[in-house]
Parts: structure tokens; sequence; C-alpha cells
């Protein structure tokens, strides 16, 4: 499993991008960001057949339920 510049790069910024709203909501984007990670890891590890499968949709996806689960959480509170 290889990750390319972007798949490090685009939730780094998009979690320095958040950090003016908050400290919180940044650290809950990068942490599901790793999620998003893991997530990928998992499938990739797990397939019936091997093949590359693109690591930045998980990461990007699980970044923005990050970033979509702090708002809320924000808004409840």
């Amino acid at each position: 499993m290889f990750l390319g510049g972007g798949d490090i790069v685009m939730p780094t910024l998009f979690a320095a991008a958040v950090l003016p709203i908050s400290l919180t909501a940044s650290v809950f984007v990068a942490i599901f960001a790793l999620l998003g990670l893991f997530a990928d890891h998992y499938i990739f590890t797990h397939q019936a057949k091997p093949r590359a499968i693109p690591a930045l949709p998980f990461i990007a996806g699980f970044s923005i339920a990050g970033f979509g689960l702090y708002g809320l959480i924000n808004f409840l509170l």
C-alpha cells in the first residue's frame, strides 16, 4: 500500500483550514482522517482479489464527516 502526496497533504490542509474555527474542530478532522486511512487499509488488506484502490476518497470522506460531526455537536451544545 502506497500513499501519494495528495493523500497526506489534502487532509492536512483541511485540518489547517479548519483551525481558525477551533482547535477542537481541527483535531476532529485529523482524527477522522486517520480513521479513513485505517478503513482504507482494512478494505485493501481484506480484498478477495488484491488490487490497487484509491486512498483519498476514504480519507477525504472521513475528514468531512468529522467536520460535520463537530458542527453537529457544536450546534447541539
